[in-house]
């Protein structure tokens, strides 16, 4: 059985399950910030919107982070 580690590291290796990773891992950080420092403004509407641009933001972070940071290290061999 492999480390848990090397395991996520090879997961995460591929551009569309780093993509995943990004959204899961920073849309649900971003989201649930979001909503902590904004959601006493408006109701669930507001909520929703929320929600829906901090998933749309973590996609966005994705792309960027692989495209500037990882798509060389991980075709290196």
């Amino acid at each position: 059985m492999e480390n848990p580690l090397i395991r996520s590291g090879n997961y995460i290796r591929q551009r569309k399950n780093f993509l995943k990773f990004a959204v899961v891992c920073f849309g649900t950080v971003a989201s649930v910030l979001s909503i902590a420092f904004f959601g006493s403004y408006g109701g669930w509407p507001l909520w929703v919107f929320l929600i829906i641009v901090s998933f749309a933001v973590g996609y966005l972070w994705g792309i960027a982070f692989w495209a500037l940071f990882l798509k060389n290290v991980f075709h290196q061999k």
